[in-house]
């Protein structure tokens, strides 16, 4: 299996659309860092604590709104009760560009990180018949089952490689340019501010957002191995993913959504506590996403197994 990923992964690094691939992640990664640095203005950090009573009057003063709306309430509430805190606690706010901040950037671009995988795990498979290479292939004294696993271990490792250099790079990046940064961060949890660790929150982002890398590179290699058309496995994939809550929005009009997996892929909902449908657990998403793996490695597989490969 080892000597069958590593052909895998030699072939996918010999392909032009790999290493464009990794450019464009590293131009993201580096402009923006770069981009930051040049355009970024000093920020006088002294007076933070009438900047946090303007916030207080401001929030009462929305407040006192006629008609207005529960989200918008809870929204004004919650940045009296953090700007409150911070003032009891003589807990002054962090300053957004610091390695902290770049690292949270990192964090927030796991979608592209997603859609940049899926272009080959849409056609490692598929291409291999278009261009006529799996006849060579399947003649090796390997059997279908281990050809194909090792074309989904290595899209996988890609993908995985591709956050790990992300986190290398912009905690780095961030690091050189900015610093660390100054300050406390606080999030509400159960309607009580509390102190946050920024670095901890960036890697759960990362944890929560493998729901959604996960289940797009599935379907796209799913598609790409059923119908042998890259184009509708990326197309598809990035639909769904870019898409998605607009899609379960117009659909659960007409369905339970509950049991698609476009509402449960998302995994940092279960972090923000803003659901696509109330009352979902954690348990109860990962075991809708468990059932939809199995379905879609299960198509994978029988179809690849059973394809006939004509001479």
């Amino acid at each position: 299996m080892f000597s069958l990923i590593q052909n895998e992964w030699m072939k996918l690094w010999h392909k032009k659309g790999t290493w464009a691939i990794l450019g464009i992640l590293l131009l993201v990664i580096i402009g923006v860092g770069v981009l930051d640095k040049v355009t970024m203005e000093e920020v006088d950090t002294s007076n933070w604590k009438q900047e946090q009573q303007v916030q207080i009057d401001d929030a009462n003063a929305q407040l006192k709104t006629p008609d207005l709306d529960e989200w918008s309430i809870q929204m004004y509430e919650e940045q009296k009760a953090m700007a409150q805190y911070r003032l009891d606690n003589n807990a002054a706010p962090q300053v957004n560009q610091s390695m902290e901040g770049n690292m949270a950037f990192g964090a927030s671009i796991m979608v592209l990180i997603t859609l940049l995988t899926v272009i080959p795990g849409a056609s490692i498979v598929s291409q291999e018949f278009t261009d006529g290479t799996i006849k060579m292939l399947l003649t090796r004294p390997v059997s279908r089952f281990k050809i194909l696993t090792s074309k989904l271990i290595t899209i996988f490792l890609f993908g995985l490689s591709l956050i790990v250099l992300t986190i290398i790079l912009t905690t780095a990046i961030g690091f050189i340019l900015f610093g660390t940064a100054t300050g406390i961060d606080l999030t509400i949890v159960d309607g009580v501010v509390q102190q946050t660790n920024t670095i901890s929150d960036v890697f759960l982002t990362y944890v929560y957002s493998l729901g959604d890398f996960t289940m797009s590179i599935l379907f796209a290699f799913f598609i790409g191995t059923v119908f042998s058309s890259p184009s509708i496995a990326i197309a598809l994939s990035m639909l769904f993913l870019m898409m998605g809550p607009m899609i379960i929005l117009l659909l659960q009009k007409y369905i339970p959504v509950e049991y698609i997996w476009l509402t449960h892929s998302d995994l940092t909902q279960h972090l923000t506590k803003e659901f696509f449908v109330e009352e979902t657990t954690l348990s109860m998403s990962l075991t809708v996403l468990v059932i939809y793996v199995i379905v879609f490695l299960a198509l994978s597989f029988m179809t690849f197994i059973k394809r006939d490969v004509k001479a």
